[in-house]
């Protein structure tokens, strides 16, 4: 998994593999030091397309299973599913999740 921060901007990119094992109900994590940031794929049906939940050593990204299939349905594409979501008190967060579907070299 890739993770690209911009100014009011998260991006979260898998490879096919990742995809994959999300689509099995597993999730996908990348541990850096001091965060740990992790994508899932919820087991039942959300408000949101997707909910983001920030603590202090954690990023948690968690997508609507509709929102998965129905964006697993466009695949090979070259945009991923983009949401802005509030962060509450006015403050909100451009994120995206993407699939890598290039070639492995």
């Amino acid at each position: 998994m890739n993770i690209r921060f911009a100014d009011g901007e998260i991006r979260f990119r898998v490879t096919a593999e990742e995809f994959e094992k999300l689509n099995k109900g597993d999730y996908v994590q990348l541990e850096t030091i001091p965060l740990t940031f992790v994508v899932t794929i919820a087991k039942k049906p959300l408000d949101q397309a997707m909910v983001i939940d920030l603590s202090c050593s954690a990023v948690q990204l968690v997508i609507s299973p509709e929102e998965m299939k129905s964006f697993q349905a466009r695949l090979p594409c070259r945009h991923g599913i983009e949401k802005t979501l509030s962060l509450g008190m006015g403050k909100t967060l451009d994120v995206a999740f993407e699939v890598d579907v290039r070639a492995e070299k």
